[in-house]
């Protein structure tokens, strides 16, 4: 039986290896000011005739990189040799642990720092991060439906970009939102209140990594997150999907009811903006969506937008183009990032009526303008032809496998009507009168499986 300190500070007291294990470790974390780590071994007061303090070996090594904090704990976990850091880096809040949950636990989700707080997290080098934020309730019991009421709600910001904006994450019973960042030094994130709040904020977990470039962007304008983030835009198979609103500086929320799920919320105000993640000078396609649901009639908005302190658009009127009230428009650009973050502003100009507004954005790499399936897999890979293309609406099939279906959607994703006769392997297309000229999907079905996705163009 020993007693043990390290730099002069008390470790072990009565320590007895436990007999019936055959090796036993201890691990303690100590912070080196001299150079020297100094290690004492004493017999305790209690031990026994012949019980000196014995030891079979050391190990002293730097520990890893902690890139992981446990909100609320006091203590790191390990697991596969990564560390999930002690609760630090945080201004303000206080700390709540589940009843009964184990300290040295590996998981991130029982601890929970709440209240009004921030993070400064330090960061290795300059560069772009991913910065994860896990949450959990704990606390709260059965949630009470919005918008009646919000057991939780609140806002975060990231180095002064809102990432989350009445955030009601109880309805994902477990959420992991995931944001990108440019951070030279430091990864401020801010914890506040919302406004229909009757709790606290809180977090979890926070954990952040350095990657190489920024994925494809979708924004929903003003969708906030209490449903759920990435919801799909599209009921009948292909899709993008939009995340909930984030990215912004400034504006309010509307919602009217859109023509499409993506156009029922809207981001406004005489003078805002969305600050996006870029790989300086990559090149981009930027689609801003637009669709008036609050104005009757022209003349009733005018507002510009600019890309980085350049105009794209003057005094746009979205009636005046799209051609009445609930109709879509969508205004594409090509534009190469400058920087780390490429800067979208939507105010009012020296002609600007009411306020600037917008639906939706999207922010593409160049020739990443791809539809996805809504399983993940890759379009079919049984070979299908399509002929004459681009076409007048009427077109012909060859398909190796029978088809039970064809249906076809336009780039917002919003169904379009067609009929087809079989000959063989041969299937005679033909849409609806009156379809738009453009650009449309088409989903090539077998017993409720994609086979094919084939793009076809009217002129």
């Amino acid at each position: 039986m020993m007693d043990m300190t390290i730099n002069g500070k008390r470790f072990l007291s009565n320590y007895e290896p436990d007999p019936e294990k055959y090796i036993t470790q201890e691990r303690s974390n100590v912070e080196v000011t001299d150079g020297y780590i100094e290690i004492s071994f004493t017999e305790s007061r209690k031990a026994g005739p012949e019980q000196i303090p014995t030891l079979n070996a050391i190990q002293i090594r730097k520990p890893p990189k902690v890139r992981s904090i446990n909100a609320g704990s006091t203590s790191t976990s390990y697991i596969q040799s990564d560390a999930n850091g002690i609760d630090q880096y945080y201004v303000g809040g206080r700390t709540y642990i589940e009843p009964g949950y184990d300290l040295l636990s590996t998981s991130k989700l029982k601890s929970e720092r709440f209240g009004i707080f921030s993070y400064e997290i330090p960061v290795e080098e300059k560069g772009l991060y991913k910065v994860n934020l896990h949450f959990f309730e704990n606390y709260l019991g059965k949630a009470v439906p919005y918008p009646q009421s919000m057991p939780r709600a609140f806002s975060v910001d990231i180095n002064n970009l809102t990432m989350l904006e009445e955030f009601y994450f109880y309805l994902y019973k477990k959420g992991t939102p995931s944001f990108y960042v440019p951070a030279d030094s430091l990864i401020k994130i801010d914890f506040y209140p919302g406004r229909r709040s009757r709790n606290l904020p809180m977090v979890n977990a926070i954990d952040w990594a350095k990657v190489e470039s920024v994925p494809n962007l979708y924004v929903s304008c003003g969708e906030p997150v209490w449903p759920y983030r990435g919801r799909v835009y599209n009921k009948y198979g292909i899709y993008r999907a939009f995340d909930a609103d984030s990215y912004f500086v400034g504006g309010q929320v509307y919602r009217g009811g859109g023509s499409d799920f993506l156009y029922d919320w809207e981001r406004y105000g005489k003078d805002f903006k969305y600050v996006l993640p870029t790989e300086k000078g990559e090149k981009y396609t930027l689609t801003l969506y637009f669709e008036e649901i609050y104005h009757e009639q022209v003349g009733m908005r005018r507002f510009n937008v600019s890309v980085d302190g350049f105009d794209i658009l003057e005094n746009l009127d979205i009636i005046s183009e799209s051609g009445g009230k609930y109709i879509p428009l969508q205004k594409s650009f090509s534009i190469e990032a400058k920087s780390e973050l490429t800067e979208i502003r939507f105010y009012l100009g020296e002609y600007g009526i009411d306020n600037a507004k917008v639906s939706a954005i999207s922010l593409e790499k160049a020739g990443q303008e791809n539809l996805r399936m809504t399983n993940g897999e890759q379009a079919g890979v049984k070979e299908t032809t399509l002929w004459p293309n681009p076409n007048n609406g009427i077109f012909t099939i060859l398909s190796q496998e029978p088809l039970l279906d064809i249906v076809a959607f336009n780039l917002l994703g919003i169904r379009e009507k067609l009929t087809f006769e079989k000959r063989g392997n041969l299937y005679e297309v033909k849409f609806s009168n009156g379809i738009p000229k453009g650009t449309y999907v088409l989903k090539l079905q077998k017993e409720g499986r994609v086979e094919s996705l084939k793009v076809v163009v009217i002129n």
